[in-house]
């Protein structure tokens, strides 16, 4: 746009309607009471009147303020040039007779007084409204939006364009794709609510009431007397709203190469829907791939720059490794006259419903991929996608490429096993001891892998004898084993009896764990204790001082600390810091403060308030329990209060003690 040439465009003038509407909007004066002042302004029906016009390709756009008409101004306040050709704009301020690259909207506040309010801020014929929607392609009815919002996306109008290219090549999504969310995309995410006085449950995987008697499985997995599905059992009572979330993918052959389109889906299961699921799901993100399958551009659905619009957008977030379960009906299509063609993946992610799976392993997998497949091993390949090494691609055989023999791979195929059931036929044959199929398919159950059991096996043990003995243990069956694996390390290098039953398999683990760790950070502090010697020496010269912190009641007893021993041993057990460092035991050498413990009178060795109290005022300086926290906060501060004024009592009698001697 050449802006000599927009001067020179015809102008639109007043119109005679214009004028009459003006000079009947004298306005009116209106007060407002507010809690601290009055607000006096006029009212008007309208603050500028617009014409509009197309000219030579170009949108003009006259603005007239109503109280310049209303002056006899007919001077336009300024005037806007829009070419739909070019996708620019420009304004001409008349009165400054200077350019702006200013929008409509923030042209709205020039000269803006504040005493003077508006019904409706602008106004323009019929006509001339219908002219600029058309123009611009807009469908609102308020013409200042419609003019804001081409404004808006005119400099990005290329960025636009180029994003709807791509997106317009997009087709609908297979008809039953909603329908396959519902019943795969969530397909590991199925439960059993039970109630148990009823004798009945429902479940979501079926979607079927059935007769059960189930009891105390709250979170425990069952298998569905309907239709056999492994489910987590919820109780009816205990459970009130669960919600699940989901990635599903779609990929999709476009013209330009492929696209990946990603879904947020979510599972809603409620008690007063008598736990029938609400799916909902809308896409969030797309990926966009050239021919070969390779990642060129990512894109996001929400607001475009400062438009306020939700669109399509370039998005720099985008992960080119994002994980979700895959739609695989239409897969054969896409993979034809690919390197993928041999590679049947729809059949894989058939059979593996509701893996997660990552997009960019999928598309690129090893040469192996194919073979694991066909061979019925569509359970395996998958999970090697997501775990490179475990398998030989490269190998010349099977048998090579898996490290087992012809029989065990037979065996691998029966169970349609993963990685863990690889991993204990590989076990199987480097050690020579068979294990029983039905251990092997409990292990992956359990998901318990042979490298996760190394820290077991070396002592000794058989998996059979392993996994009762973690089963018999209460709590998570990973936490249990992280347990017993730290606990035999350290049963070891306490130089125990590593192939005595009774310390490789102690009745309670858990307390047997724990004495170990308080032996080994006994040995820790025996040690820390030769570096204390001069201060334990110095804080016995304060017994005789400290005799007067001793008290009791019926309930509690306070005992002064008398040694560093003392000191790292309460800060061991109740887990805070007076142990931690020679602070406080230099304050006590020093005669500053001393440590003082609140015991209960029935557990007189049993750690439970730590107190410093300064040795000058007997000021309670700070007592903590556990952790740094205060436990029976109130009724502790009570016993507190009544220890200061038994303190107070000893101080008044040592005083007229010796006033009567003097």
């Amino acid at each position: 746009m050449k802006r000599k040439e927009l001067i020179a465009l015809p102008a639109l003038g007043v119109t005679d309607e214009i004028r009459g509407m003006a000079y009947k909007d004298v306005g009116r004066e209106k007060t407002e009471q507010y809690s601290w002042r009055n607000e006096t302004y006029i009212i008007h029906n309208y603050c500028v009147y617009l014409r509009a016009a197309v000219m030579e390709g170009i949108l003009k756009i006259e603005a007239y303020k109503g109280e310049d008409v209303r002056q006899c101004n007919e001077e336009p306040e300024y005037i806007i040039f829009l070419s739909a050709e070019e996708n620019k704009y420009i304004t001409y301020l008349t009165r400054e007779q200077k350019w702006s690259s200013s929008k409509i909207k923030n042209l709205r506040y020039r000269n803006y007084d504040y005493k003077k309010r508006y019904r409706d801020y602008c106004w323009i014929s019929g006509e001339e409204r219908e002219d600029v929607r058309n123009y611009l392609g807009s469908d609102s009815a308020e013409i200042y939006n419609a003019v804001d919002e081409w404004q808006t996306t005119a400099r990005h109008r290329k960025e636009i364009c180029e994003i709807d290219r791509v997106m317009d090549q997009v087709t609908e999504s297979p008809a039953d794709f909603g329908q396959w969310v519902r019943e795969e995309a969530f397909w590991r995410k199925q439960y059993i609510f039970y109630d148990a006085q009823k004798g009945e449950a429902y479940c979501t995987a079926c979607r079927q009431t059935v007769k059960t008697r189930m009891k105390s499985v709250h979170n425990k997995k069952v298998i569905c007397p309907g239709c056999g599905r492994v489910v987590t059992a919820k109780s009816w009572k205990k459970q009130k709203y669960i919600n699940d979330n989901e990635t599903a993918a779609l990929i999709q052959k476009i013209p330009e190469g492929y696209i990946i389109r990603s879904f947020r889906c979510s599972k809603n299961h409620k008690i007063q829907n008598r736990w029938k699921e609400e799916v909902y799901f809308r896409e969030g993100e797309r990926l966009l791939l050239d021919k070969k399958m390779r990642y060129v551009k990512g894109y996001e659905y929400t607001y475009f720059k400062q438009t306020g619009k939700t669109r399509w957008c370039n998005s720099c977030y985008t992960y080119t490794n994002t994980r979700a379960v895959v739609y695989y009906k239409n897969l054969p299509g896409i993979r034809q006259g690919t390197y993928l063609r041999d590679i049947p993946l729809e059949k894989m992610l058939e059979q593996t419903k509701g893996r997660k799976v990552d997009i960019k392993h999928l598309l690129h997998p090893e040469k192996i991929t194919g073979f694991l497949i066909f061979a019925g091993l569509t359970r395996l390949a998958i999970e090697n996608m997501d775990a490179y090494g475990y398998i030989r691609s490269k190998a010349k055989s099977a048998g090579e490429a898996m490290r087992i023999d012809g029989n065990r791979i037979h065996r691998l195929k029966e169970l349609n096993g993963g990685l863990i059931v690889l991993g204990w036929l590989q076990y199987e044959q480097e050690t020579g001891k068979k294990l029983r199929q039905d251990l092997i398919v409990s292990l992956d159950r359990s998901g318990i892998s042979r490298k996760d059991m190394n820290g077991v096996l070396r002592y000794g043990i058989t998996p059979e004898r392993a996994l009762n003995y973690i089963e018999k243990q209460k709590g998570n069956t990973a936490a249990v084993l992280e347990e017993w694996k730290d606990y035999l390390d350290m049963a070891e290098k306490a130089r125990l009896n590593m192939g005595d039953d009774i310390v490789r398999f102690p009745k309670n683990m858990k307390r047997r764990h724990n004495e170990l760790v308080e032996l080994h950070n006994r040995k820790k502090e025996l040690e820390r204790l030769k570096g204390y010697q001069k201060l334990d020496d110095k804080i016995r010269k304060w017994t005789l001082e400290i005799t007067r912190y001793y008290w009791q009641d019926k309930e509690y007893m306070i005992v002064p600390a008398l040694r560093c021993e003392d000191l790292m041993r309460e800060g061991r057990i109740l887990h805070h810091c007076v142990g931690a460092s020679s602070i406080y035991m230099e304050k006590m050498a020093e005669g500053k403060s001393w440590i003082l413990f609140l015991r209960k009178k029935d557990y007189p060795e049993e750690p439970y308030y730590t107190l410093e109290i300064d040795m000058k005022t007997d000021k309670i300086l700070q007592w903590y329990s556990e952790y740094d926290r205060k436990p029976d906060r109130e009724k502790i501060q009570k016993v507190l209060n009544k220890y200061k004024k038994s303190l107070k009592r000893q101080q008044v009698t040592v005083k007229a003690a010796v006033g009567a001697t003097a």
